[in-house]
């Protein structure tokens, strides 16, 4: 009987599809951290620029009249809100693309399959792969994955289905195939219909520099870098934190932090 029944429950298993896996467990990072942000006036400018960025008629970044299209960096130091930012930008983002258009959304780091370069790509190429129906199949070899996934991002997107990239925490990867080195992201000549977001935190020059790499990968595009300051109103943030959880200050606690 036992052996039966544990024969029935292996032809019905469904094996776990690591595409769909990966590409929902970053969509419930964004949406959980999105429904916990609230903007204060360090966040507006940044908000501000993400959304001139992604707006649908600025076709080829934040000035229309640029040649090429280029990626739009985020960055500050660790505890700045980046992470939490870029979700609520990631969330309207879907709202808007609703209609039509592929978003992908990785941040880096939160899943094995988003901490080496290796994998990234060839999880962000599975992805890709499926949204655009191409049949190639994703390799193996990592010269052959980076020259796929720059014509899946290059080459693949359209007017009628554009593709818009987050990346958020570059710094995250580890050092394998020198995935801090950002030679496989493409971040200047995109076509009209690709908008690129990554996010970084500053160098930390005994461990990786990724500011740096970006700025000069950037450097005729200063207005592309966008840095997230330290939070200048904590007092919103706690009482937004405080609200979620359906508490209140009292009178003498918000008097106290008035006084700070």
């Amino acid at each position: 009987m036992i052996e039966s029944i544990c024969a029935g429950a292996q032809k019905l298993a469904v094996e776990p599809d690591a595409v769909v896996e990966e590409a929902r467990q970053h969509l419930r990072f964004a949406l959980v951290r999105a429904g916990k942000f609230t903007s204060t006036s360090s966040t507006k400018r940044v908000e501000d620029a993400a959304e001139r960025y992604l707006r649908p008629g600025a076709e080829n970044g934040i000035a229309k009249e640029e040649e090429s299209g280029t990626a739009l960096v985020i960055y500050g130091r660790s505890g700045a809100g980046k992470t939490y930012l870029l979700s609520r930008v990631m969330a309207q983002c879907l709202d808007a693309r609703a209609a039509g258009g592929c978003v992908v959304i990785r941040f880096l780091g939160t899943t094995p399959r988003s901490s080496n370069v290796h994998a990234l790509l060839t999880s962000l190429c599975g992805q890709l792969r499926r949204l655009y129906g191409k049949e190639p199949a994703v390799p193996s070899d990592f010269a052959n994955l980076r020259a796929y996934f720059a014509e899946a991002v290059m080459e693949w997107p359209s007017a009628e289905q554009p593709l818009t990239l987050f990346i958020d925490s570059v710094d995250q990867l580890d050092d394998s195939n020198a995935g801090r080195r950002l030679e496989w992201l493409p971040v200047t000549r995109l076509p009209a219909h690709v908008k690129l977001v990554v996010s970084t935190l500053p160098d930390y020059p005994a461990e990786f520099q990724c500011l740096s790499i970006l700025q000069a990968k950037l450097a005729r595009e200063e207005d592309h870098l966008i840095e997230v300051k330290t939070i200048s109103e904590p007092e919103i943030v706690l009482e937004h934190l405080l609200q979620l959880l359906g508490r209140t200050l009292t009178a003498r606690e918000t008097a106290s932090t008035d006084s700070l």
